[in-house]
């Protein structure tokens, strides 16, 4: 956002001691958010027959007391890591989307100006136009992402709504569980894939260093192979050595007698 947004300035908000300042908090904030379900996590056996233990949260002993404070603690945990991040992106991705799309309305009023003859080899068209594609093609994955993260957490926040303002609850299943649960992962594993779906420059590197590993690979493979292959004891010895070093220096010795 700051390096679109606020090209000039990039260089003095981005430093790298900002940048390990901000990591250190979020890491620190994280921990914090999870203090609650390493503190209150509880192993109970909830079915007898037969005998099934699960691990939940458990925040008093008292049903009534508990559900206060685990309605609380998902309301907040709602507003924290869904809500309050949706529109963090919405309204970041939508500042940055704009940025983009004037600056390719700007390249496509210049395109009709730009000839071969004030570009060499009569590139400049082809310039702008891989420019407006690069940056449509950020606009794209950006609102992918977003499209992604809504779709992955939405089920859980439905969920927690439908059960505080319905009269029937809704009766969550093992499977259904699992199945959010892998929802919710699929956001973090799903960003790679966007980035080789729409980033050009991402794949090239990708390919690079995925060539890099196999060629690595295959050398080690076939340094192993050579370190393991038996020496034929017949035709390389050190003896054999010794008597072609002998031969030749004595050889040398005669040609400079003569």
């Amino acid at each position: 956002y700051i390096a679109i947004v606020f090209p000039i300035k990039a260089h003095i908000f981005c430093t790298k001691r900002r940048v390990l300042v901000v990591i250190v908090c979020i890491w620190l904030f994280s921990g914090l958010c999870s203090t609650p379900t390493t503190v209150f996590n509880r192993v109970l056996r909830l079915s007898e027959t037969p005998p099934q233990d699960f691990c939940i949260i458990q925040f008093h002993t008292n049903r009534s007391q508990h559900e206060v404070y685990n309605r609380i603690f998902k309301y907040t945990e709602c507003s924290l890591f869904y809500l309050g991040p949706l529109m963090i992106q919405v309204v970041c991705y939508t500042v940055i989307g704009k940025r983009l799309f004037v600056g390719v309305e700007k390249l496509h009023g210049n395109t009709g100006g730009i000839s071969s003859a004030t570009r060499p080899n009569g590139r400049g068209p082809r310039v702008v136009n891989e420019a407006i594609r690069a940056r449509k093609g950020v606009v794209k994955m950006l609102m992918a992402s977003v499209a992604i993260y809504f779709l992955s957490y939405s089920p859980h926040q439905i969920l927690l709504f439908y059960n505080t303002f319905s009269t029937a609850g809704f009766d969550k299943t093992w499977v259904f569980h699992v199945f959010t649960t892998i929802l919710a992962y699929i956001n973090s594993a799903a960003n790679p894939v966007l980035y080789c779906v729409f980033s050009d420059n991402f794949r090239s590197k990708f390919k690079i260093i995925f060539h890099r590993f196999i060629c690595c690979k295959s050398f080690c493979c076939r340094e192993n192979t050579t370190m393991s292959r038996p020496i034929n004891l017949q035709s390389y010895t050190e003896y054999t050595t010794l008597v072609r070093k002998n031969t030749q220096n004595h050889n040398n010795t005669s040609a400079v007698a003569l």
